[in-house]
């Protein structure tokens, strides 16, 4: 962690975890071992490897999936205190929306909106580029700007009620937040009560790391 927040530049990624069995297998240390993934997250890493290398070469990610130790409860616990430092801390935050069929509402759907632990991800992001799947073919969209614009767009074209899409209750709710420094906890509960996680500890353990000490 030290290096990742010191002078190491480095990237961050923000997925759906969905089916947590890690019932893929992503060699690593040339070659020489390999680690268990979940299905979502091999989709992530085959979509990484796929990216252009910058000036100062291929970018070094955080994945939590990858650099947490998901079976010691101490070391996650431990990590999940200082997870909106890291995305704080990254050069920009990859989020992966998902993949859709051109023929529905697609990303206006996505999961990833849905998530409560994505919420600190999202604030704290420097700059974020959205990756997501249409008809088998990856997209991209740089910043939450350009999001919204896709959002309204297909909002006017496939919903004719008053319901709100996922992506739009989101996009809502992030506005005016991000960078905002919350003097307590239950002000970010209750912005974010609609946010979903697997276990209810975590409706404040997600959100406990971004409003600081404190609260």
């Amino acid at each position: 962690m030290a290096g990742l927040v010191g002078t190491h530049m480095f990237e961050a990624v923000s997925y759906v975890w969905g089916n947590s069995v890690l019932a893929e297998k992503v060699l690593c240390d040339y070659s020489s071992s390999h680690l268990r993934v979940t299905t979502s997250l091999l989709e992530v890493l085959r979509r990484l490897a796929t990216l252009p290398s910058g000036p100062a070469g291929r970018a070094s990610y955080w994945i939590d999936g990858v650099c947490i130790n998901q079976e010691d409860l101490e070391e996650r616990s431990d990590q999940v205190q200082k997870m909106a430092n890291i995305y704080r801390r990254a050069a920009r935050v990859h989020v992966f929306l998902g993949a859709f069929d051109s023929r529905h509402s697609g990303i206006l759907e996505s999961k990833w909106f849905t998530r409560r632990w994505v919420i600190q991800e999202a604030i704290a992001a420097q700059e974020v580029i959205l990756h997501f799947k249409v008809d088998g073919e990856w997209r991209l969209l740089h910043g939450w700007d350009a999001l919204r614009l896709q959002v309204d767009s297909l909002f006017l074209k496939a919903y004719n009620d008053p319901v709100i899409p996922p992506a739009a209750n989101f996009l809502r709710d992030i506005a005016g937040t991000t960078r905002t420094s919350w003097s307590s906890i239950f002000a970010l509960m209750l912005k974010f009560h609609t946010a979903q996680c697997m276990e209810d500890s975590d409706r404040l353990f997600a959100l406990n790391s971004w409003c600081g000490e404190g609260c």
